[in-house]
């Protein structure tokens, strides 16, 4: 059966909303209208082809995560941030809006740099991120709290690389983790002097 095209390029827009990802973070497409009250902290994104919108479990808790450390850790005076694999940005853009003064944001993909460099000047806080379309190992300025919302499988395969990045004291966040992974990534990062702070698991994902 032929079909029209029916423009998909904007009708997967209509399923995109607002939504609410942690107490205080609103995640909502630049075309739709919201009314936030005066402690929410919205975030605007058009992902464009890049990953990362909010509505994955494994992004929203990487958001809550973030939101966790810095509201809590009150002795951290700067935080570095290195967002790997930025999709959108919209982690790195998180840990801006939530005060982060120097954030790294790293992918492979070309069109997400520019897509996340974008989204960047749309929440006003490009003046805080930098951005590089590289591998993530050819970063090597210490950070004291990175982000990594990947698979499993490059998450071993960063370990290394991102424990000598960490400084001492500093968080790791790492998600895109299915539960049956989660004993080898557990038993891999914990012999590299990790302690594990907290778990946060949402169906599958962990």
């Amino acid at each position: 059966e032929v079909i029209s095209d029916p423009d998909w390029g904007e009708q997967w827009k209509k399923y995109f909303k607002p939504i609410r990802v942690s107490n205080n973070i609103i995640v909502k497409p630049t075309w739709e209208r919201y009314s936030p009250s005066s402690r929410d902290i919205v975030i605007e994104i058009d992902p464009g082809m890049a990953f990362g919108t909010g509505q994955h479990a494994s992004t929203r808790m990487c958001m809550e995560a973030i939101e966790d450390i810095i509201m809590k850790d009150r002795s951290v005076k700067s935080w570095k941030v290195l967002d790997v694999g930025c999709g959108t940005g919209i982690l790195g853009i998180t840990a801006a809006k939530l005060g982060a003064q120097d954030v790294i944001c790293v992918d492979i993909d070309k069109k997400a740099v520019e897509i996340a460099r974008e989204n960047a000047a749309i929440n006003q806080v490009d003046d805080r991120l930098r951005f590089f379309n590289r591998d993530v190992t050819t970063i090597n300025e210490s950070r004291n709290l990175i982000i990594a919302n990947l698979t499993a499988k490059l998450l071993l395969t960063l370990r290394v690389h991102l424990t000598n990045l960490l400084l001492t004291d500093g968080y790791l966040i790492i998600s895109g983790i299915i539960e049956q992974d989660t004993k080898s990534i557990e038993e891999n990062f914990s012999v590299a002097s990790f302690t594990q702070n907290k778990v946060i698991t949402e169906k599958e994902w962990v």
